[in-house]
């Protein structure tokens, strides 16, 4: 039985990874992305906060990622943040500009206020060459 409780949970694990589930640092950022800073908890360390992190494509031919969360997690970093700043997750410094997706109580998905980085889609784009990503 033990053994079979290990084996689920292993396989559960890596299933929610392979998902998008993933932990993420946050900022503070005006939502114009002209300023920022990370939050930090009391005792000094960066603030993180786990969802599911995926990309939202943007016509024509771009995306922009996001990441997850309930709205009470996203209320209580927002309520961390300075007045005229909001809560951006981020995986790295550098990484681009992410956004909250926000999950309310009835299962409805917003995206929250913020700066994002959009991408090139290059699978959505008829060229003359092929991208090995779009196999």
């Amino acid at each position: 039985m033990l053994k079979h409780l290990i084996t689920v949970s292993i396989l559960f694990i890596a299933s929610i990874s392979q998902a998008g589930w993933v932990s993420m640092y946050v900022y503070c950022a005006k939502p114009d992305g002209s300023d920022w800073g990370w939050l930090k908890q009391p005792n000094g360390e960066y603030a993180t906060v786990f969802g599911y992190m995926d990309r939202q494509s943007k016509p024509p031919h771009q995306y922009f990622h996001y990441h997850r969360i309930k709205q009470y997690e996203y209320d209580l970093l927002k309520n961390q943040c300075k007045t005229g700043y909001v809560p951006q997750p981020a995986k790295t410094n550098g990484d681009g500009w992410y956004v909250f997706q926000v999950e309310d109580l009835n299962g409805n998905k917003s995206f929250a206020e913020g700066y994002r980085t959009l991408y090139r889609d290059p699978c959505s784009i008829t060229d003359h060459y092929r991208d090995p990503r779009c196999d």
